[in-house]
C-alpha cells in the first residue's frame, strides 16, 4: 500500500523546520573554545609531569579478550581547569572535543564528576601513538595529538559503552553553555530526541558561526557544514521511509567519521559495512532460514515484483 502523501509531506516539513531551528540556535549559542597546547606546553602549564593511566582499550575489546593499555597523560579535570577556568563544571554545561577531521564528541560536564577521564598523548614505552580498531578491521589508527580515555578498570560498567565518549585526534576543547534540551522545539516529535545525529548538526554549525577567541580558529568550512546538513537530512528522510516500509533487518555501519563527499575513504566505509554484516550474521542466517521454508505456489514474474516496489 502506498504512503499517504499528506503525512509524508508533513514529515518532510518537520525535518526542514528542525534543521532551521537548530541552525538558528547555533547562531545564539555561547561557548569558550581553546586549542590544546603541545604536550610540552601542557606540562609547563600544569607544572607537573604526566602520569601513567591503565585502561581496557575499547577499540580492541572483544567478547573473549580484554586488552589493557598503559597511556601517558593528565587527569582531564586538571586540563580543563587550566585551559577553560575553574567554572567549567557548572550545571548545564557540556564539553566538546573536536578532532582533526572535524568530528565532534559532546559530553556533559557532570559525567566527569562521576567517572575519571584522562587526556593522553602517548602509549607508555612506545614510540608511536596508535590503536587497532578490531570492530571495524582497521589497523594503526593514529590517536594524536590527544586521546580521551576513561578509567574503565575502576568503573567496569563503562565497558558496556564500548568506545563511546573516547574521541581521538583531539585538537580543540569547547565549553558550551546551552542545555541540550534547548536544541529541540516543543512542537517537534519526542522521538527525534533519540537521534544523536540531529543534535550534532548544531555543534557543526556552531563551529562555523560562533565568535571564536583570538587563539582559536573555526575547524569547519562552509563545505563541511553543508556536507553535514546533507547527512542529517538524508538520515531523517531514511527514517521516514523506514516507518513506511520496515525491513526485516537493517545494518547500520559505524561511518560517523566519514563525510558524505569523502569518496576517497571507500575502504574505511567498506570495512565498516563488513563489520556490521559480520555482527549481524546470526540474524541474517535466521531470516534466510525463514525465507527458505516459505512455500511459493506460483512463480513470481520479475516485472510484477518491480511494479509492486514503492
Amino acid at each position: 500500500m502506498g504512503a499517504n502523501p499528506s503525512n509524508l509531506s508533513a514529515k518532510y516539513t518537520q525535518i526542514v523546520r528542525l534543521i532551521l531551528a537548530i541552525w538558528l540556535i547555533s547562531r545564539a549559542t555561547l561557548g569558550i573554545a581553546a586549542t590544546l597546547p603541545t604536550p610540552e606546553e601542557l606540562q609547563n602549564k600544569l607544572n607537573k609531569p604526566p602520569i601513567t593511566v591503565s585502561v581496557v582499550e575499547p577499540h580492541m575489546l572483544s567478547k573473549r579478550i580484554q586488552v589493557r593499555v598503559d597511556y601517558v597523560g593528565y587527569p582531564l579535570e586538571e586540563v580543563l581547569t587550566a585551559i577553560l577556568g575553574a567554572k567549567w563544571n557548572q550545571p548545564n554545561r557540556d564539553i566538546e572535543f573536536r578532532a582533526l577531521d572535524g568530528y565532534v564528541s559532546r559530553i556533559p560536564a557532570v559525567r566527569f564528576a562521576k567517572y575519571h577521564a584522562y587526556l593522553v598523548f602517548a602509549r607508555k614505552g612506545a614510540k608511536e601513538f596508535y590503536v587497532d580498531n578490531l570492530a571495524q578491521n582497521e589497523k594503526r589508527i593514529s590517536l594524536g595529538p590527544y586521546y580521551l580515555v576513561w578509567d574503565n578498570i575502576a568503573a567496569p560498567e563503562l565497558l558496556a559503552e564500548g568506545a563511546t565518549h573516547w574521541p581521538y585526534q583531539v585538537t580543540t576543547i569547547l565549553l558550551t553553555t546551552l542545555p541540550e534540551k534547548a536544541l529541540l522545539p516543543g512542537d517537534v516529535a519526542a522521538k527525534y530526541k533519540e537521534h544523536a545525529a540531529l543534535a550534532q548538526i548544531r555543534l557543526w554549525l556552531q563551529g562555523q558561526f560562533n565568535n571564536h577567541h583570538d587563539n582559536t580558529t573555526p575547524t569547519w568550512g562552509a563545505r563541511r557544514v553543508l556536507d553535514r546538513v546533507m547527512d542529517i537530512t538524508a538520515a531523517q528522510l531514511m527514517h521516514v521511509r523506514m516507518e513506511l516500509h520496515s525491513p526485516e533487518l537493517m545494518l547500520v555501519p559505524d561511518v560517523r567519521r566519514i563525510g558524505i563527499l569523502e569518496f576517497y575513504r571507500a575502504k574505511e566505509a567498506i570495512a565498516a559495512g563488513r563489520a556490521a554484516a559480520t555482527t549481524a550474521l546470526p540474524e541474517i542466517h535466521k531470516i534466510m532460514r525463514g525465507i527458505s521454508k516459505r512455500k511459493v505456489d506460483t512463480p513470481l514474474d520479475v516485472t510484477e515484483i518491480c511494479d509492486q516496489s514503492p
